[in-house]
C-alpha cells in the first residue's frame, strides 16, 4: 500500500488516503484512516488485490504467445496466423491497469493469388472462382503450338504464383548448316519460331549472304545459308627509293610486308603493314626521304618547340612569341626532303593597338602610352548624354581593342501608342535610348508592321507604330481535291475540309484550321491514285492477277515456262499512289 500524504510523523486528527501500487486495486469500502488522540489509527478494513486480465481469445486459424503468466498488468500477447493466412488487425495487445486488453482480437484471413492469365494461343484448363494457397492451375496450347515453360503453377503462401505463365510457341525450324571456314551461334538442339542465328567466318574469310537468319512461322529459315570466301589483299606498292619483302604469297589475311630504303634515305612511316580481315593493308605506304635539317634559330622575344638535338625530314617546329609580341612569318616550319626548312625563320614584333577613337559628345583617359598590350582606355560622356556601350576597353594580344567604341546619346523617347485590339510591353513611365517595346495583337488579329520598336539616338522610335488587322487564311490548292466550304478567305478558327475525286485517296490531314498566324495549322494533304499501270508480260512466262484489274491491293502472280527460272519477286502488289511493290521479275532460260 501507499500513504498519501507520506511523511515521517502525523499529528492528531490527520487523515491519510490509502492507495495501491500499479498493478493492484484496493478492496475496501473506506480508503481513509484518521490519527486519534491516543496515537493510534482508526481501523482499516481492506487490502490490495493484484489486477489480472482475462485469458486472451485464440484467433481462428491462428495462435498467440505471451511474455509472462499469469496475465498481470503489462503482459503482452503477440498474435500470429497459420501458414496460408494473413493477420488482419493489431499484432499485439497489452493488459491494462483496468484489467482489460488494450485492443480488439485480430483475425486470420485466407491468402489468395490473382487469377492467372491464359497464354497467347493457349488456355487455362480449369478456371476457379478463388485461388487459395496450394491451388494448382494447369495450362494447355492450341493445335500447332508447343508449351514452353511450366505446365502448371501453384499458389504460394505469400500470395504469388510459383512460376510465370508459360508460352505457346510455334514449331521449330530444321538444324542450320555451318558454312565451310565459318560457324554460327547459338548452337542449340532445336530452333523455334522467331529464334535467330548469327553467322561468322573465321579470320581470313569474308561472309557472303545474310549474317542473321530467323526461324519463320512456316518452319523455314528466312534466307539461304551464307558462305565464307577467302580474303586476299591487293599487291602492295613499291616505295620510291626503297623496296619491300613479304613472308608469304598470295597476299592472304596475316601477310606481312616489310619496307626498307636505299642507302642515304630514311624510312618515314610504318616499317611494316599487315593484310587485314577487311581485305585492306593496315597502314599507308611509307616513303624514303633524305635526312635532317640544320638547328633552327629562336627569334628575339620568342621561342620554338620542340627543341631537339636533330630534325629529320617531315619534323615540324612551332614558333610562339611572348605576351605583347606578334609573330611575323610562318608559325610552323617543316624539315623538307632537300634538308632545308620549309620557310624563313619568323620574327617577333611588339604589338601596338591603334589610337582609340574619341566618342562624339565624350572623351577618354588611358593608363599608359604607347598603346601596348594591356593598355586600358576609360570612356566618359559630356553632361546631358548617356554612355551606351562598354565603359572601358583593353588592348589585346591580337593588336585590337577588346570592345566596340561606345557612344554618348540623348535621353528618352515619347510614350508609345497601343494599337486597337492590341497592346505593348513593357509599359513604363519613360523610355530611354535603346529601350525596346514589343507589340502583340489579341487572338484573331494579326500584327501589321514592326513587332518591336527601339528608342533611337534622335529621341524617336525606330519605326511607325503597328496596327492589328483581323486574321484570315488562304487555303492551299490540292490537285484533284475539292474544298468544303469553298471560299477565298477563311476566318481565324474556321475549318476547311479536303475531299479527293473518284479513283483517288486522300493522304494527309483532311481538315485544316485557320491559325492565329494567318496560316493553316497543318501542311495540306494530297490525292494518291488507286490504280497502277498495266504490267508487262514476261518473256518466257505469264502473269495473272487476283482481281482482273489493276487497282489498289491487286496481287500479280508470275510463273515461268518450263526450262526457265524466275528472277525477282513472284508476287507484286499494287500500292496506294499507283505504284507496284516490287520491280517486275523476268524469266531466264536455264542452261
Amino acid at each position: 500500500m501507499v500513504l498519501k500524504p507520506s511523511v515521517e510523523t502525523y499529528a492528531a486528527h490527520a487523515v491519510v488516503h490509502i492507495q495501491c501500487k500499479v498493478g493492484y486495486q484496493i478492496i475496501s469500502s473506506n480508503t481513509r484512516v484518521t490519527c486519534l488522540l491516543t496515537g493510534k489509527w482508526t481501523p482499516l478494513h481492506g487490502y490490495c488485490k493484484k489486477i489480472l486480465c482475462p485469458s486472451p481469445t485464440l484467433p481462428v486459424n491462428g495462435g498467440f504467445t505471451i511474455n509472462k503468466t499469469p496475465y498481470i498488468v503489462r503482459t503482452i500477447v503477440t498474435y500470429s496466423c497459420n501458414p496460408g493466412f494473413n493477420l488482419v488487425g493489431q499484432k499485439s495487445n497489452i493488459c491494462g491497469n483496468n484489467g482489460k486488453w488494450s485492443g480488439r482480437l485480430p483475425s486470420c484471413r485466407a491468402t489468395t493469388c490473382s487469377k492467372p492469365k491464359s497464354p497467347g494461343n493457349g488456355f487455362v484448363k480449369i478456371q476457379l472462382g478463388q485461388y487459395l494457397v496450394h491451388s494448382r492451375v494447369w495450362f494447355g496450347c492450341k493445335a500447332g503450338f508447343t508449351l514452353v515453360g511450366e505446365a502448371s503453377i501453384t499458389c504460394l503462401a505469400g500470395g504469388n504464383w510459383s512460376n510465370k505463365v508459360p508460352l505457346c510457341m510455334m514449331r521449330q525450324c530444321p538444324p542450320p548448316l555451318a558454312p565451310p571456314n565459318g560457324n554460327f551461334t547459338p548452337q542449340a538442339a532445336s530452333y523455334s519460331v522467331d529464334d535467330g542465328i548469327d553467322f561468322k567466318c573465321r579470320v581470313g574469310y569474308s561472309l557472303v549472304g545474310s549474317t542473321k537468319l530467323t526461324c519463320m512461322e512456316n518452319g523455314k529459315w528466312s534466307d539461304d545459308f551464307p558462305v565464307c570466301e577467302e580474303i586476299i589483299c591487293p599487291s602492295p606498292t613499291l616505295p620510291v627509293n626503297g623496296g619491300f619483302t613479304i613472308n608469304q604469297t598470295p597476299f592472304i589475311v596475316g601477310t606481312i610486308v616489310t619496307y626498307s630504303c636505299n642507302p642515304g634515305f630514311n624510312l618515314v612511316g610504318e616499317k611494316s603493314i599487315i593484310c587485314g580481315n577487311n581485305g585492306k593493308w593496315s597502314g599507308r605506304l611509307p616513303s624514303c626521304r633524305v635526312r635532317q635539317c640544320p638547328p633552327p634559330l629562336a627569334p628575339p622575344n620568342g621561342n620554338f618547340t620542340p627543341q631537339a638535338a636533330s630534325y629529320s625530314v617531315d619534323d615540324g617546329i612551332d614558333f610562339k612569341c611572348r605576351v605583347g609580341y606578334s609573330l611575323v612569318g610562318s608559325t610552323k616550319l617543316t624539315c623538307m626532303e632537300n634538308g632545308k626548312w620549309s620557310d624563313d625563320f619568323p620574327v617577333c614584333e611588339e604589338i601596338l593597338c591603334p589610337s582609340p577613337t574619341l566618342p562624339i559628345n565624350g572623351g577618354f583617359t588611358i593608363n599608359k602610352t604607347p598603346y601596348i598590350v594591356g593598355t586600358i582606355v576609360t570612356y566618359s560622356c559630356n553632361p546631358g548624354f548617356n554612355l551606351v556601350g562598354e565603359k572601358s576597353i583593353i588592348c589585346g594580344n591580337d593588336g585590337k581593342w577588346s570592345g566596340r567604341l561606345p557612344s554618348c546619346r540623348v535621353r528618352q523617347c515619347p510614350p508609345p501608342l497601343a494599337p486597337p485590339n492590341g497592346n505593348f510591353t513593357p509599359q513604363a513611365d519613360s523610355y530611354s535610348l535603346n529601350d525596346g517595346i514589343d507589340f502583340k495583337c489579341r487572338v484573331g488579329y494579326s500584327l501589321v508592321g514592326s513587332t518591336k520598336l527601339t528608342c533611337m539616338e534622335n529621341g524617336k522610335w525606330s519605326d511607325d507604330f503597328p496596327v492589328c488587322e483581323e486574321t484570315t487564311c488562304t487555303a492551299p490548292t490540292v490537285e484533284g481535291a475539292t474544298l468544303e466550304p469553298a471560299q477565298g478567305k477563311y476566318e481565324f478558327g474556321q475549318n476547311v475540309t479536303y475531299r479527293c475525286g473518284s479513283g483517288f485517296v486522300l493522304a494527309g490531314p483532311a481538315v485544316l484550321t485557320c491559325s492565329e498566324s494567318g496560316q493553316f495549322d497543318k501542311c495540306p494533304p494530297y490525292c494518291l491514285s488507286l490504280t497502277c499501270p498495266k504490267p508487262p508480260q514476261p518473256l518466257g512466262g505469264v502473269v495473272t492477277t487476283s482481281t482482273g484489274t489493276y487497282n489498289f491491293g491487286t496481287k500479280l502472280l508470275y510463273e515461268c515456262e518450263p526450262e526457265h527460272e524466275l528472277v525477282g519477286s513472284r508476287n507484286v502488289v499494287c500500292l496506294i499512289g499507283g505504284s507496284w511493290s516490287h520491280e517486275f521479275p523476268t524469266c531466264q532460260a536455264l542452261g
